[in-house]
């Protein structure tokens, strides 16, 4: 009866693998994934070497202490599995993590808290494809923030090649870029804020997917940009006491010049995962939301906005997006699936 439930569970989460999912009933299998609890914790309550796969499921579903386990392949048949006392639902008392680790397995088998691990915020798996004859025509747009601005963070996933690129601009019902993003060339940025505007020291547009955060905070005027997770550039001093205004025109691929016409300078690439946060986000979360591409969402504007808004021109939406095939490790290795 166990060999026949355990080949029922490697049929089940062979087709039920997820991710940021809204409702995943037991057992929960992430691959390439394992369950960190935080320092100094006991979750992990027994370990074993040299062991296989199965085994390691015969010994957790057995043991009425364990409630899920990682298991670290370490030859082809053999690994280490650690059986876990918690789950995801609560990330072992939280300051945990589901860390990337390729050729790992996480597996939770049941739950203290229910029969379902609930996320209550899932990030739609699809990005925007600007294609590559770039013109005017082709952005996608929607409203601006409704609130006055003071602190900022916005943070996104891209995949480009060329040099001068329109990310996205944010422009008031008065005529002025209030906030913009542009790639100059291959290895530079141009920020701008309240129509001022900085450079930023960075390549972005190297044909691979990377991940974006630029924070910004009117108080004395600090800035920072985040490549994959990591702070590059950062400086004081620029539009110190400055507040965004609400109420303008947001627009993805194009430097606005007015309500409807836009200078040629059009983004060329796929974008995904666009969020804006009306706070300065610590590091640790922005690295965080650098290990996978559908992973946090902003309280001005979050990516399933973009689920119902004007696209136009040969703006196309790829769903699933390519970049959810791609992970950071934790030693900032990329991985690809192949």
């Amino acid at each position: 009866v166990i060999i026949t439930e355990i080949i029922l569970y490697i049929w089940f989460f062979s087709t039920t693998e997820f991710l940021g999912a809204t409702l995943a009933f037991y057992p929960a299998t992430f691959s390439n994934r394992k369950l960190v609890p935080r320092a100094g914790s006991r979750h992990v309550y027994r370990s074993l070497s040299d062991t296989d796969w199965l085994n390691c499921i015969i010994k957790c579903h057995n043991d009425p202490i364990c409630v899920s386990y990682n298991f670290d392949r370490s030859s082809d048949d053999l690994g280490v599995c650690e059986m876990l006392s918690c789950g995801i639902e609560s990330l072992c008392d939280q300051k945990s993590s589901l860390m990337y680790l390729k050729g790992a397995i996480f597996q939770q088998l049941t739950s203290k808290k229910g029969c379902y691990v609930s996320f209550p915020y899932p990030i739609p798996d699809f990005s925007f494809s600007f294609p590559s004859v770039g013109t005017t025509d082709n952005y996608v747009q929607k409203q601006g923030p409704m609130v006055h601005l003071s602190q900022i963070s916005f943070c996104f996933w891209l995949n480009a090649t060329r040099d001068r690129l329109t990310i996205f601009s944010y422009l008031s019902s008065k005529g002025i870029i209030e906030l913009m993003l542009q790639v100059v060339d291959r290895n530079s940025l141009l920020l701008t804020v309240g129509g001022n505007s900085r450079k930023i020291t960075a390549t972005v547009n190297d044909g691979k997917w990377h991940h974006t955060c630029t924070i910004w905070d009117n108080s004395d005027g600090a800035w920072s940009f985040f490549k994959d997770g990591v702070a590059v550039s950062n400086k004081s001093g620029f539009e110190v006491g400055y507040f965004i205004p609400p109420g303008g025109t947001f627009v993805l691929g194009q430097e606005q010049k007015s309500d409807k016409t836009f200078k040629n300078v059009p983004f060329i690439g796929e974008l995904a995962n666009f969020n804006i946060w009306s706070r300065t986000l610590p590091a640790i979360k922005v690295l965080k939301i650098s290990k996978w591409c559908f992973r946090g969402r902003g309280d001005v504007i979050s990516w399933p906005d973009f689920q119902s808004v004007q696209i136009n021109g040969n703006v196309k939406i790829s769903k699933p997006s390519s970049c959810a095939n791609y992970a950071i490790d934790s030693f900032g290795e990329e991985d690809t699936k192949k």
